[in-house]
């Protein structure tokens, strides 16, 4: 939360500070969401991030973003002998949390620049944690992964579009390359639980990144 409100703090700075100079070859321009819905049932998905980016002579951009970003798988445990689905449950939650700073270098090219809709090509980084809990009560079994700890870092390329002037929607699609190293709490019915440290995971995956953002420049 002290992360939020600091960088908060700075674009409200700066973008004081580009406001006084309207003939400045850049532009600053906030970006932020906040973000919560259900993708199907039982699983769940909340965003928040706040950050800003730099542009250069309509062209050339360099993004920084503070982000969190929660997945919640809820499973249903039921009482009794009841299991007619006649709301003789509750649910319980496993949850997949993450947190880190995300790092573009971007290129508009000239010649497809609209007025409001300009595509861009980027180059994105990301550097954070990631783990993984169960709430209270939530139902085990052999293998279950009680708790994970994550440390990863990416890199990869995206293509994205930036829609509006003043007020809009940036949106990116790509794919990452990862590298993780990952620890492991893994339950066992008949012995103890397992840990297990410094897995090691590098993979492509993919990358979507949706933000809104205020150019104070315009």
């Amino acid at each position: 939360m002290k992360l939020f409100l600091l960088v908060g703090m700075l674009l409200c700075e700066a973008s004081l500070i580009f406001a006084q100079d309207s003939k400045r070859n850049v532009e600053f321009i906030a970006r932020g969401k906040a973000l919560g819905f259900v993708i199907i049932e039982d699983v769940w998905v909340r965003s928040f991030s706040a950050g800003t980016e730099v542009k250069l002579y309509e062209q050339f951009s360099l993004v920084v973003d503070v982000v969190h970003f929660r997945w919640r798988y809820e499973e249903e445990v039921y009482f009794g002998t009841d299991f007619d689905k006649s709301g003789n449950y509750t649910e319980y939650s496993q949850y997949d949390p993450r947190n880190y700073l995300a790092f573009e270098s971007r290129y508009y090219p000239s010649l497809i620049q609209g007025e409001k809709l300009k595509p861009y090509l980027t180059v994105l980084g990301k550097w954070g944690k990631q783990k993984t809990y169960l709430e209270d009560k939530y139902p085990i079994k052999e293998g279950t992964i009680l708790r994970s700890h994550t440390r990863f870092l990416d890199f990869g390329p995206s293509l994205g579009i930036s829609y509006g002037e003043r007020f809009g929607i940036d949106v990116n699609v790509g794919a990452v390359y990862r590298q993780a190293t990952r620890s492991e709490d893994i339950f066992h019915m008949d012995q103890p639980v397992s840990f297990i440290h410094d897995i090691q995971e590098n993979q492509w995956i993919p990358n979507i990144r949706v933000n809104f953002f205020y150019n104070f420049s315009k």
